[in-house]
């Protein structure tokens, strides 16, 4: 007898991201997972999943695990990240062709301004008692406050009485 002649078509998939949406302050670090799962046939799919951050890729491939879960991964902090809203994907790719590819919705993340404190001491090398229009020497040290990390960068003025008394740009979180 004949053969007939089949075609087995690749199974169909879908990317879900999680969480739908996440708020984090400047400097946190942000984790989003992939999950992939096949929508016809059955199994668990694999291969890799590529996260992008405004259409643009977001490191690495990421392999999925046999659960069919990829993480972005989490030492990824949004240090390098400007204050604002921001767009997350991510884009299936199988290791054969038994799955088919697909690309997740998106999910919105959001990074607000850090807290930070300063401490503004009198410099241990100035005279503790100064003349009129003698100068005072002061060292202020900025730091992030509750979840964010990281030395802060920029510059600091310091005002008193409305008047710019003194500006100086931070390294390390000093100057």
């Amino acid at each position: 007898s004949a053969g007939l002649p089949q075609t087995v078509n690749a199974a169909g998939t879908t990317v879900t991201l999680s969480p739908a949406s996440q708020t984090v302050v400047w400097s946190q670090n942000v984790t989003i997972t992939a999950q992939v799962s096949a929508t016809t046939g059955g199994g668990t799919p694999n291969g890799q999943v590529q996260f992008y951050v405004d259409n643009v890729a977001a490191g690495p491939l990421r392999t999925l695990d046999g659960q069919g879960r990829a993480t972005c991964p989490t030492q990824r902090s949004t240090q390098n990240a400007r204050v604002g809203a921001y767009s997350v994907t991510a884009t299936y790719i199988p290791t054969n062709s038994n799955y088919a590819g697909s690309p997740s919705g998106p999910v919105s993340l959001q990074v607000n301004k850090a807290s930070v404190t300063v401490d503004l001491t009198r410099d241990s090398g100035s005279d503790t008692s100064s003349q009129a229009g003698e100068p005072l020497i002061f060292r202020a040290d900025v730091e992030t406050s509750g979840a964010a990390t990281g030395n802060v960068t920029g510059g600091t003025v310091l005002i008193t009485g409305g008047t710019i008394n003194a500006t100086c740009t931070l390294v390390g979180g000093t100057c």
